[in-house]
């Protein structure tokens, strides 16, 4: 098959994030760069990005000029990283506004990513919430595939579904660059009582040479599916959503809106191409 991803899987990008009701404040920020090390290991770098007061004289609402130099530094957000070899960030967590998010592009099967992120994003919001309830949920992965193959016989006949009910029927016939994006809301039947928002995109276009190819065009395929979940009422009870251990409402969203997303991703994928990707198959 023409259609090729690189090894363990086509994932390129795995992210989990969990948002708070209101802006993480400068204080708790402080209370989780001190708990580092719990989890240098595995993020060794750490970023501390300060909190900038400007001042805005020329609006006519605004009060007198406030001097820059009166405001203490704070924490506005914070950075934890692992960086590869070649310079290129592997793993993060991310602590910005209201959200703390986890990233990584080292993604090999389910049962080896999400526990790290799991346990590193309880580390963190178990700090949080005891000031800050929590609002929603967000997973997703995205995806690369590229045409190994001579361009003048491009097709997509074997990586896309033909009856799928998640893009339009005319893109499986495209032989140059196209693009389908896709969200919709919907109520899941589950516990807590919450909205879902879904989004499927899917773009064809020229991309990169691989490593070491000499230069000329290859088609490239990238297909992100992303789910978030935002409750009816924001949780500030930590043994709820933390430490019931699998029936706690972090792992039990996750581990629904992983399975949901393999779903979606089978009703994207040819057959085919399902039977290649580790974990896809049924």
């Amino acid at each position: 098959m023409p259609w090729v991803f690189g090894e363990p899987n086509p994932v390129t990008r795995f992210t989990v994030s969990i948002e708070m009701r209101d802006p993480i404040a400068p204080g708790i920020l402080k209370q989780i760069a001190e708990i580092h090390g719990r989890f240098r290991q595995e993020l060794p770098r750490k970023i501390e990005q300060q909190l900038m007061a400007l001042p805005l004289p020329f609006l006519p609402f605004s009060g007198p000029m406030v001097q820059q130099a009166n405001f203490p530094h704070q924490l506005g957000g914070l950075v934890f990283d692992y960086v590869g070899p070649t310079g290129t960030t592997l793993r993060a967590l991310n602590l910005i506004q209201n959200r703390v998010i986890y990233m990584t592009t080292q993604y090999n099967r389910w049962g080896e990513t999400w526990p790290l992120a799991h346990r590193i994003l309880s580390e963190c919001g178990k700090i949080i919430i005891e000031a800050n309830a929590i609002s929603g949920i967000l997973l997703e992965y995205q995806s690369t595939y590229q045409w190994d193959d001579d361009n003048a016989e491009f097709n997509l006949a074997d990586f896309i579904r033909a009856d799928s009910d998640l893009l339009p029927p005319s893109l499986i016939h495209r032989t140059s660059a196209v693009h389908s994006y896709n969200g919709w809301m919907e109520r899941p039947n589950d516990d807590p009582p919450a909205a879902r928002v879904d989004n499927v995109n899917v773009a064809i276009a020229e991309g990169p040479n691989l490593l070491g190819e000499p230069p000329t065009t290859r088609w490239q395929a990238r297909i992100a599916v992303q789910h978030r979940l935002v409750f009816d009422a924001p949780i500030a009870d930590r043994q709820q959503f933390f430490d019931r251990d699998a029936d706690a409402v972090f792992p039990a969203c996750v581990d629904r809106m992983h399975e949901l997303n393999k779903n979606f991703v089978r009703r994207v994928l040819a057959d085919a191409m399902i039977a290649r990707v580790p974990g896809l198959a049924i």
